[in-house]
Order: structure tokens, then sequence, then C-alpha cells
């Protein structure tokens, strides 16, 4: 822990990952093949990331989060709990904490903790058996996250991080997941339904229901709510921008208003909306949907995505400039 504090307090500022040039940029590997790393957020400053994974050679049961001045420069452990496994870390507003996943490796449960990164102590903030994907509230001081219920079932539920107070979010029954707390104030989340999807075997059109994802948002101080897109196509993951104008997720269609074949879960696309034009943009395709979701740099210019396109989990950084949707 001496360590990791002296390395954090030695660092000094670096440049945002991608630099400003527009879309259309090959997405540069973060990292080499020592690490797999699949999940990841920016610190508040730009400075450092936060990142969930292992060594290569581990298996699945040792991620950890780890820190990083930037993607060239080697990771170091933040959480090192031998039956704990971690995920899905998220900055607090102001640098202090980091939230994210965990797993009890003795009885299976997943609760959302947090981490003091200056003291390195951690706090256990729900009790499971099943809580994950934990989001900040733009203040710091609400954490929302997903709570599982058993199959195909799911709440999103706030938490007050000093109180305690847990509030279940008044969602029609359904399931849920990747919950976002924006700059808005909108909770945006994938709500998971059965869909059509369209299959073809030879002169013969099948249609074959499976699980798909819609974006939706909730603003808790409202009680109001929606489907962000009214376009037919499953769309999953929703980042939205630290300016508030732009919407990333994950997506697969083949034209507007029709289901697409069955995808390859490698070969999903990164999306853009812009909240004032409402304009759908696809960035970039060959994503992963086992990855966490994507992460703004904290100018907006660089998105990082996870992706399986050299056949290992990796991060890759891609640049998109001033106007993502252009």
């Amino acid at each position: 822990m001496r360590r990791m504090r002296w390395v954090l307090l030695c660092l000094v500022p670096i440049l945002i990952l991608g630099g400003t040039v527009q879309g259309g940029e090959q997405p540069v590997r973060l990292f080499d093949k020592e690490y797999d790393f699949w999940s990841c957020d920016w610190s508040p400053d730009g400075r450092y990331l936060a990142l969930a994974g292992k060594t290569h050679s581990q298996p699945a049961d040792k991620t950890r989060i780890w820190l990083s001045r930037n993607g060239s420069d080697k990771p170091i452990l933040l959480t090192n709990t031998d039956y704990l496994s971690d995920d899905w870390p998220r900055w607090s507003p102001d640098g202090a904490h980091i939230a994210m996943s965990r797993k009890d490796l003795n009885n299976r449960r997943v609760c959302v903790w947090m981490k003091n990164i200056q003291t390195g102590v951690g706090y256990r903030l729900t009790k499971g058996p099943d809580d994950r994907q934990p989001s900040w509230s733009p203040d710091g001081r609400m954490l929302v996250f997903r709570r599982g219920l058993g199959t195909d079932r799911s709440s999103l539920v706030t938490i007050d991080v000093v109180k305690g107070t847990v509030t279940v979010l008044p969602l029609a029954d359904g399931m849920f997941g990747e919950p976002f707390w924006g700059a808005d104030g909108n909770i945006y989340y994938t709500r998971y339904q059965s869909i059509q999807r369209e299959s073809k075997a030879g002169n013969k059109t099948y249609y074959v229901p499976e699980t798909g994802g819609r974006l939706c948002w909730f603003n808790p101080s409202a009680g109001q709510g929606g489907q962000v897109l009214t376009e037919d196509f499953d769309q999953r993951m929703p980042v939205l921008s630290p300016d508030g104008q732009w919407l990333a997720f994950y997506g697969r269609r083949d034209q507007l208003g029709t289901s697409p074949s069955i995808p390859d879960p490698e070969q999903w696309a990164l999306f853009v909306r812009g909240q004032i034009t409402q304009n759908c943009t696809e960035l970039l395709s060959n994503v992963a949907l086992t990855g966490g979701a994507p992460s703004w740099s904290r100018d907006g210019k660089t998105i990082i995505i996870y992706s399986l396109r050299r056949i290992a989990p990796a991060l890759w950084s891609y640049a998109i400039g001033e106007e993502p949707g252009k």
C-alpha cells in the first residue's frame, strides 16, 4: 500500500489517450499481452485509469482492480484480496474513492464496495447476493447499481454512501443492467426484453426469440423516464459523455427499423447518439459484450472499448475527435 500511495503522489499530468484526431483512425490496444483487462474508468482529472482484469496466466477469479497513468505505463494493483474477485471500477466525482463489484469466492455473493484511494481502506456497501455495476451520482453522494432478483428479473437500486439508505427505482418489473448516472441527472440503463431475430436458411426466413436490449433513462428527482431510441435494434451499455452531449453505447443493426440477423457477440459496434440532434452514428465495429461498458475520456475526445479483435481480451483506445457524430 505504501508503494501505491507513493506512485499516486508522484504522478504528473499526462496527455489524454488518442489525441484530438477525428474518428476513423484505427483503435490502439492498451497494455501488452501480459494483461487481460476488460473494464475501466478514467479518474475525474483525466490522469489515471482504474482497470478490472488480471495477468494473462491467471484464472478469471483472480480479477483485480489496477491503476495506471496511461495506456502504456505498467499498471499497479489497487486490490489484492485472495477470496475476492473485483470488477466494474468507477471513480467518485472527487477522485477520493473507487466503487466496484466484488464477488466473494467462498459464498459467491456479489456486493458493491467502495475503496479509499489514499488509505486503501475498503467498505462493503451492500449485502448482495447479486449487486453489481455501480455508477456514481454527479454530486458523489449516491451510487446506482443493478440488483439481481433471480432468473430474468432485476432492479435498479440507489444507495446513499454515507447514510446507507437504499431506494429501489420505481421501474416496471423486468430485467435491467449497466446503469450509468449521467451529468444531466438522468440514469441511463439497458432494459432487456424478448425480441424477434431474423434468421435465414436457404429461401426461408425464420424469426427466433432472443433477449435483446433497449436503452432507457430515468430521472430520480423528477420520477420520470422513458426509452432513449425509437430505432428498433439491439442496444446495450449506455454511457453519457462528461459534457452531456453524446451517449455512447454498443449495438448491432443491419438497417433502421428492421431486426438484424443473429449477431456474432464479437462483432458488435460502438455507437454515439447526439443528445440534441438525436442522430445515431456507428463509429467502430468489432467490440465485445463480454467486457465492460465504453469509457469516455474526461475531455470527451476518446473512448475506450473492449474487444477480442486479436483473439485476446483487451481494451482499445479510439480517438473520436471534437464531433463524434460526424
